[in-house]
């Protein structure tokens, strides 16, 4: 009997310490891939800082690629112009993922603008095909559903393993181990805030020493069919006010029959369509001076265009909500840190190694 006793206790210990064992490799793997993953820590900072603002708290969302956030200072606007407002912005994203852009939005805020810059669709069709563009933003979705709606959406079914399943992509990457320090690195500073200070801004202080170049705008089968299902989506999902738009850039851009047909198909479905771009002499950003490179604003071409654009958002629609106290104090706490950095940087506009100003920086 006592044997029989003891077998049984040695069962139950072999049991329980196959489990602890699992449990332990699942946790190291775990743990180990997400060590390997590699993203833009720009767009890191950007989607993970959304989530973080209060629900049904922006009156303004910006949307769109990299010319999003490094173009557009949404703790200036609040202090010029008195909106909350907040850059989803991924860098390099492509038309295929502006939906899904729209569909997190919603999940969170019910913006009385949403507005939509529309690098993601004036591209030829390789734009669509940059998976460490796409991993930054889709492996950061919270929710596992809209997730694999989004990979379903952006993804060729071919490739959609590698998403899913992101050890599948990670494991090659020890290979750049610097590229998987600064992806942790940026994950574990912005952990420890749970605000976003900066709302999704990043640019830098320094001027383009890059020259300007001639550049050709596409509007592909592809690209109109991912313009007109995010015109069908946002029709769908009630939206009143989206502004589409170009931002300014230092390159001059050819074939504006391109732009004109997407303009054409904004205005079908009844939305705004401003090309910011012709404008450039008007908000006085000037080659050079206001670009850190030629396709994107620095610090001081961010503020010209953050005033103009505000300017324009207050006097085109009524996007300013009454939110309580505490909303409040909290803009005018990241306002006034966001200045206090801005300033900063702008003060190390010669030095030519000088970082990003962005959320993993600073926090």
């Amino acid at each position: 009997m006592k044997k029989i006793i003891q077998k049984g206790r040695r069962k139950k210990i072999i049991i329980i310490r196959t489990i602890a064992f699992f449990l332990l490799v699942g946790i190291l793997f775990e743990c180990f891939d997400k060590t390997l993953r590699v993203a833009n820590p720009y767009t890191i900072a950007c989607v993970q800082g959304f989530y973080k603002e209060p629900e049904n708290s922006l009156d303004v969302v910006m949307i769109g690629a990299s010319e999003i956030f490094s173009g557009y200072c949404p703790t200036r606007a609040w202090q010029q112009y008195g909106y909350t407002s907040y850059s989803l912005a991924v860098s390099g994203a492509p038309g295929s993922v502006y939906k899904s852009l729209v569909r997190e939005t919603l999940s969170k805020q019910n913006p009385k603008l949403v507005v939509i810059e529309i690098n993601g669709f004036i591209n030829d069709d390789a734009y669509y095909e940059r998976p460490y563009f796409l991993h930054s933003y889709i492996d950061y979705i919270p929710d596992k559903d809209r997730r694999q709606l989004t990979i379903e959406e952006a993804i060729p079914e071919s490739d959609r393993d590698a998403y899913g399943k992101s050890f599948g992509c990670n494991h090659n990457n020890w290979k750049n181990l610097k590229g998987c320090y600064r992806t942790l690195k940026t994950e574990m500073r912005l952990a420890r805030e749970d605000v976003s200070y900066l709302k999704g801004y990043a640019s830098k202080p320094t001027g383009s020493r890059r020259h300007a170049k001639k550049r050709h705008y596409y509007f592909t089968a592809k690209s109109r069919a991912y313009l007109t299902d995010l015109l069908e989506y946002c029709k769908e999902q009630g939206l009143e006010h989206v502004l589409f738009t170009r931002f300014p850039h230092a390159n001059r851009y050819e074939n504006t029959y391109a732009l004109n047909q997407i303009e054409d198909l904004i205005r079908s479905y009844g939305y705004d369509f401003v090309n910011f771009d012709k404008y450039k002499k008007k908000i006085q950003v000037r080659k050079g001076e206001n670009y850190y490179n030629p396709e994107h604003m620095n610090i001081t071409g961010g503020q010209k265009f953050t005033d103009y654009i505000g300017k324009y958002i207050i006097k085109h629609y009524d996007v300013k909500q009454e939110h309580p106290a505490k909303v409040k104090e909290n803009w005018d706490m990241c306002a006034q840190k966001a200045s206090k950095w801005i300033e900063e940087w702008k003060a190390r506009s010669d030095d030519s190694g000088v970082e990003f100003l962005f959320e993993g920086e600073v926090n």
